[in-house]
């Protein structure tokens, strides 16, 4: 049983059974004694007690790195809690798998500058093979030119023709020459560039392997306090050996500036507390040092507590008052600390106030006898009660005498 369901316990045994000493009672002024206890005017006020823990608001998401690796070994943390300044190394995940595949990445560009000398020295000789075609084709071209530019009466007219023809065949073989010299300047340069695109991508690679065992280690972006992430499924923390996928948070560097109390309210209890109702804080390693709070916030739907809980409850959050956590928040003040949260209710003003060690009650009738000073009982009509008083309406007047009831002697 958590301490809510405790407190609650121990109230309704005090409601039935009653109790054998009065504690303080701070909506009536003050304790009760034997020589003292009598009627008198006050307010009643009850107490609802919540836990909760301090949470920053704001804080630097730490998440798995996108290296490569699918899904990441988580290989070392830092020790939760720990303070740590910018450029601290946090998180380490495993890279043999980076390192494993370095090598045939840093072969794979080898092997592509390789492939792109070999296309231009391939491109080079091919191209110097068409030039050299070419200048043939046109010297060729200009002795046939030449030749057919003869006289026909100096020639044979056979002889004319066939100059004639061999200058249109010579022409031809020109064109087809300059043709090929510009289809192979052409493919050798689209085959350097498809090189040089394999080259650039087995960079690319290589340099993304460099870069992502960089980012296996995961370093300290500012100062702060290093908190490890819940693993949901398994209501855990994250820690070593555990696989977690990119992009999925890992740890957190609170903004101690942002704290405010996330609390639990049960669903049994709603209705109890409301929206800027004052608190008194109190945290558990530190239970003397009370601070003063309000609450900000009431979720509108309940949830379960965890995945094995039927109960659910619905989240409360609670800020300090102004100035009540500056200053000493850094100096005790840390994220995940459980606190104590007690919302006081005015539940009536300016009434009668009856102590409940004077009364005996009866809860199967609902009646109540009032103890007097001299110990006879005196039948009493009650109001609404808190741990300590009842609220009276009828039966005894303001300054009467009371005693202890049967059960609170000793």
């Amino acid at each position: 049983m958590d301490r809510f369901g405790i407190f609650a316990l121990s109230l309704s045994l005090v409601f039935l059974a009653g109790c054998q000493a009065a504690p303080a009672d701070p909506g009536a002024g003050g304790s009760e004694s034997e020589e003292v206890l009598s009627v008198r005017k006050g307010s009643l006020i009850r107490q609802h007690v919540l836990t909760g823990e301090l949470q920053a608001e704001d804080a630097y998401e730490l998440v798995a790195p996108q290296a490569g690796v699918r899904p990441l070994e988580i290989r070392w943390l830092a020790q939760e809690g720990a303070e740590v300044q910018q450029g601290d190394r946090l998180i380490e995940f495993d890279n043999s798998t980076l390192i494993s595949s370095l090598e045939d990445r840093r072969a794979g560009v080898l092997q592509a500058a390789n492939k792109l000398a070999s296309a231009r020295s391939e491109a080079a000789a091919a191209l110097a093979q068409a030039r050299f075609n070419l200048e043939e084709k046109k010297a060729a071209q200009a002795k046939a030119l030449l030749d057919a530019e003869v006289p026909e009466e100096l020639v044979a007219a056979l002889e004319f023709q066939r100059k004639q023809v061999d200058a249109k065949k010579a022409l031809l073989e020109l064109e087809e020459a300059e043709a090929q010299f510009e289809a192979r300047q052409l493919s050798g340069a689209a085959d350097i560039e498809i090189q040089q695109v394999a080259l650039r991508k087995a960079q690319v690679e290589y340099q993304r392997s460099l870069d992502g065992l960089e980012l296996l280690t995961v370093r300290a972006p500012r100062d702060g306090i290093f908190l490890v992430e819940k693993k949901r499924r398994e209501g855990r923390s994250w820690q070593v050996g555990d696989s977690i996928w990119p992009g999925q948070t890992l740890a957190r560097l609170p903004d101690l500036s942002t704290l405010v109390v996330q609390a639990s309210l049960f669903d049994v209890d709603d209705g109890r507390i409301a929206l800027g109702m004052p608190v008194t804080l109190s945290l558990d390693p530190f239970p003397d040092q009370e601070l003063q709070g309000r609450i900000r916030k009431i979720d509108k739907l309940a949830r379960e507590a965890d995945n094995t809980s039927s109960r659910r409850f619905f989240g409360v959050t609670i800020d300090f008052q102004d100035g009540e956590s500056a200053g000493v928040e850094k100096s005790f003040m840390l994220p995940g600390m459980s606190v104590r949260v007690v919302a006081a209710e005015l539940v009536a003003e300016d009434v009668l106030l009856v102590p409940r060690i004077s009364l005996e009650i009866d809860a199967l009738t609902a009646s109540a006898q009032a103890v007097l000073a001299n110990g006879t009982q005196k039948p009493v009509v009650l109001g609404p009660c808190n741990e300590w008083h009842c609220v009276l309406t009828e039966g005894l007047s303001e300054g009467q005498s009371l005693g202890l009831r049967s059960e609170a002697n000793p």
